[in-house]
């Protein structure tokens, strides 16, 4: 465990042991001189308790629990949670005993998580015995939050993102820091609570709502999850459980119960835990995972001081020594060589070295070392490969390899190495003299970057002067488009979008710079789509909107479709709206809002957005984010706005 451990003999100081002695020698000496310095004691261990309160709250009995998740009835893993200093630390095991995740969690004075300390090994394919390795650390400074790796190589990109200054810093898979989500929450205040978490494997936000019933009983909605909880008094968790949308009402998905930590476990498949034959078979592991650390930190001295020749020679005992952490790690080596010797000037080599990047991610085997790393280096060896490619000059193979490794992610995951990507392909498109694809690409990069300081500004600046001549408002255009795929991603919807009120008039353009008026379609019901080309969740709906267009005659209702493209107004967003429009074959009629005046006046915050108005002009329902694009009700709404009088 990372950061300053107090070990498992921390105590609380025993504040009444304390109280006695400066009670008793009050009462031993009569004398005037001798209360004084008695009151003055009193005094100062009554200050010191003061000043002790929400830390004696926190270290005392607050956290110390065992919890077991179950997934119909059987075990998925079982958490001990105990407290410690400033805090509270906790270990996830597996069901075959295998630890997953060590953390240590910091609480501020107003319940919230201002730091955590993270090691993990691989879920699904660690082995008992394994050892978690520090991941990272996630520390919340007051308007932001920093999510740095624990060392290089481990899958996990710096991020330094501005969130909500009620953000709360949590690890989504624990219970322990669900229940302090809680008590965060009861320290705000009563009634329904929002709460945007921050997700500290990989940064991302999540809106959850925290509704409280009677009888200890807290629902709270996370997406397209549904948790019912039941608390104690002091609202501790004692039970749980889960439903997702679009399953039966009441089926059991997942389950949490808090259990006695001595208790044996009344389920299928028990936990067992490491005995001393285990630990001992843990100390050793430890100790060869240190000395492959020592390889791995002398062989990043070589590649960051070194010239070509040297990285070479460094390489190959390195890459052989990773072969007892698997392929995926030998491929994260091979990765950095291949960069490096591009840097260099030595391209033969540094092909030589994509190849085999790309040969040990694809032999990697999860079942023996776990899929932790895994994806990273599949993704990041074939953006190398791709790089030599093009050094060689075999632009097109490059440019293939590169959309294929895009191809590989989910879009909420990896955002760092497919913002990385997207550099790399955009490079190649500004070499091939495609300006126009070079800016889309790399506003899609900016678009998925959560750091500080964004890595394709300089680029983005260079291209469009380049295209266009002048960037006066460039970095305005990037404002509006910074952080927009990875929001949309992740979290799961934004707020209601006038609903209830009048819709407000507008007039837009369409392709072919015809204006349209609100006032064309008033009278009858009308289906609005916000959308663009930059993500799945758009795409799904311009899919979907399209059918509603073609049954809009039957239905009895008008679908327009108004469309945003992260460059803003000019000819590279035209351009991107009727290429995506042709490529699906649509017909539904296409306005332009590349200044989002229209998005904005509706209260829009998430794309793509869903907007029903009535006949009377009033908004009937809204939907917006990832969950308009999931929302399998939408058709029957717009078929029923159509209906109504």
């Amino acid at each position: 465990m990372q950061g300053d451990d107090p070990g498992d003999g921390a105590q609380v100081p025993d504040v009444r042991q304390r109280g006695v002695s400066a009670r008793g020698a009050l009462l031993v000496n009569r004398r005037w001189a001798h209360a004084i310095v008695a009151a003055i004691v009193v005094l100062s261990w009554l200050a010191t308790s003061c000043a002790t309160a929400g830390e004696a709250r926190r270290v005392g009995a607050t956290h110390d629990a065992t919890y077991v998740t179950l997934v119909k009835g059987d075990t998925l893993f079982v958490e001990h949670v105990r407290d410690a200093d400033g805090g509270f630390m906790g270990e996830i095991i597996a069901r075959d005993g295998t630890p997953w995740i060590r953390y240590r969690a910091w609480v501020g004075s107003d319940e919230a998580i201002m730091r955590i300390d993270l090691s993990m090994t691989s879920m699904g394919a660690a082995r008992p015995g394994d050892v978690p390795r520090p991941l990272l650390t996630a520390r919340r400074e007051r308007d932001r939050v920093v999510i740095e790796p624990a060392e290089p190589g481990l899958g996990i990109t710096r991020t330094d993102a501005a969130v909500d200054s009620a953000a709360f810093l949590t690890i989504g898979s624990s219970t322990g820091m669900t229940e302090q989500a809680i008590r965060r929450v009861r320290h705000m205040g009563r009634g329904t609570v929002r709460l945007r978490e921050v997700e500290a494997m990989g940064g991302q936000l999540w809106e959850a709502t925290f509704t409280p019933g009677n009888h200890g009983a807290l629902t709270v909605t996370v997406g397209p999850e549904t948790w019912r909880f039941t608390l104690d008094a002091g609202g501790s968790i004692r039970s749980a459980d889960c439903r997702l949308d679009g399953r039966m009402p009441g089926f059991r998905e997942l389950e949490i119960h808090r259990i006695d930590s001595r208790a044996p476990l009344a389920i299928r498949r028990p936990v067992t835990l490491p005995d001393t034959a285990g630990q001992v078979k843990i100390d050793r592991l430890k100790v060869r995972w240190a000395r492959l650390d020592a390889v791995e930190r002398e062989f990043r001295r070589t590649l960051h001081e070194g010239r070509a020749t040297a990285i070479r020679v460094a390489a190959e005992s390195a890459v052989e020594a990773m072969g007892l952490r698997g392929g995926a790690y030998q491929s994260m080596l091979c990765t950095d060589v291949a960069m490096a010797l591009l840097r260099d000037g030595d391209k033969t080599f540094a092909l030589l070295y994509a190849h085999r990047a790309v040969a040990y991610a694809n032999s990697h085997d999860v079942l023996s070392f776990g899929d932790q790393g895994l994806l990273q280096a599949r993704i990041s060896s074939r953006r190398a490969l791709a790089e030599a490619l093009f050094a060689h000059g075999h632009a097109d193979s490059a440019y293939l390899l590169v959309r294929q490794a895009m191809a590989l992610p989910r879009e909420e995951d990896e955002l760092a190495l497919q913002r990385d990507l997207r550099l790399t392909l955009a490079g190649f498109q500004e070499f091939q003299g495609r300006p126009d694809d070079a800016i889309a690409t790399l506003f899609e990069a900016v678009a998925l970057d959560t750091c500080h300081d964004l890595l394709a500004r300089a680029p983005l600046h260079r291209v469009w002067m380049r295209r266009f001549g002048e960037d006066t408002d460039l970095d305005q255009r990037i404002e509006h488009a910074r952080e927009r795929k990875w929001a949309n991603e992740v979290l799961g919807g934004g707020g209601p979008m006038l609903d209830g009120a009048r819709a407000p008039e507008w007039a837009l353009s369409d392709l072919n710079g015809a204006v349209r008026r609100s006032s064309s379609f008033a009278g009858r019901p009308t289906v609005l789509v916000f959308w663009g080309g930059w993500t799945s969740a758009n795409r799904s709906i311009l899919r979907t909107a399209e059918d509603w267009y073609r049954h809009r005659s039957t239905w009895g209702v008008n679908v327009v479709s108004i469309n945003w493209e992260l460059p803003g107004p000019g000819p590279v967003s035209r351009g991107l709206a009727a290429e995506a429009i042709a490529r699906g074959g649509y017909r539904l009629p296409v306005l332009l809002d590349h200044d989002q005046a229209v998005f904005k006046r509706f209260g829009g915050e998430l794309y793509p957005a869903i907007v029903l108005i009535g006949r009377d002009g009033r908004v009937r329902l809204s939907t917006s984010g990832g969950m308009a694009a999931r929302n399998q009700k939408l058709s029957a709404s717009v078929r029923a706005l159509g209906r109504a009088l």
